[in-house]
């Protein structure tokens, strides 16, 4: 038995010698807090416009915007979450203009939610919107606020849950 553990031991230090064996590569350095922040803060942002940039000349109706927008920057599961937000209140009178909703969003300044440890990351952003049509009548509408849960996926941030709410019923 000793000469089997000996032949293992002089294997084993031959192939490290050899450069076959390395230790495991050192963990990527940790993103600093800001970054992490911006980035999903920023795919907050973008899912957020698309999901209500409404084209009452080309959607069916107010959902297919928010369908776009779960398809493109979301996960799996959030397509089936948006599908039941409902109608938009705002859809008639996009419809009677044949308008689109052109939008802005901000970051929600007030209370920054922490980062937390792990792959989902929580965002918020103010969504301006305004009512346009191709011959010239506008108007706005109120603003939204979206609070999304931000996921660290292979593909990049992805957006895994969202909440809406009308700021001018708050």
């Amino acid at each position: 038995m000793d000469n089997h553990w000996r032949s293992t031991a002089i294997a084993v230090t031959a192939l490290i010698a050899a450069g076959g064996y390395s230790s495991p590569p050192p963990a990527p350095p940790a993103r600093p807090v800001a970054d992490i922040r911006s980035a999903v803060t920023e795919t907050c942002a973008r899912f957020a416009v698309a999901a209500v940039s409404i084209d009452a000349t080309v959607d069916a109706d107010s959902s297919a915007a928010r369908l776009r927008a779960a398809r493109e920057y979301g996960t799996s599961g959030l397509v089936d979450q948006v599908a039941g937000h409902g109608t938009d209140p705002t859809w008639s009178l996009l419809h009677e203009h044949r308008a689109r909703i052109r939008a802005t969003a901000e970051p929600v300044h007030d209370d920054p939610p922490p980062v937390l440890d792990g792959s989902d990351q929580p965002a918020g952003v103010i969504v301006t919107r305004t009512a346009v049509a191709e011959n010239g009548w506008q108007q706005s509408l109120p603003s939204l606020v979206f609070y999304c849960t931000v996921r660290s996926t292979p593909a990049g941030w992805r957006i895994s849950q969202v909440n809406i709410a009308d700021t001018s019923s708050s």
